[in-house]
């Protein structure tokens, strides 16, 4: 699983038990970078992707985050895009799944957690 650790990124929260929690990722170039409302068509066929899509779906209510990667930053932004799948069509065999995600905001990543 691409997990990882977000936080709502407001330091004024931390006494109220700001909501931090394990999240997956599927990763993007940065130049995909999506804003609150915009959707993404996408086709999941590589085994670790449709492993993390099931583990989305089933562990995490069909909610994950943009890893989004700038070479210019030198790997992961800290703030990337919270998506909702709002649709997807298991194809079968080598045809994977195609899925449409939704932003619908925005964290702030925490910690990196390693791949599994």
């Amino acid at each position: 699983d691409n997990c990882f650790l977000p936080s709502d990124g407001d330091d004024a929260n931390a006494d109220f038990g700001a909501l931090q929690k394990p999240i997956c990722l599927l990763p993007f170039d940065y130049s995909e970078n999506l804003v609150q409302g915009e959707t993404k068509e996408l086709r999941l066929y590589e085994d670790r992707f449709l492993k993390l899509f099931h583990d989305v779906q089933e562990q995490h209510e069909g909610v994950l985050g943009m890893a989004l990667f700038s070479e210019a930053d030198g790997g992961i932004l800290g703030s990337v895009p919270l998506c909702e799948v709002v649709d997807f069509n298991n194809m079968g065999g080598d045809f994977g799944i195609f899925l449409t995600i939704q932003c619908v905001g925005r964290i702030e990543l925490q910690e990196v957690l390693p791949d599994n």
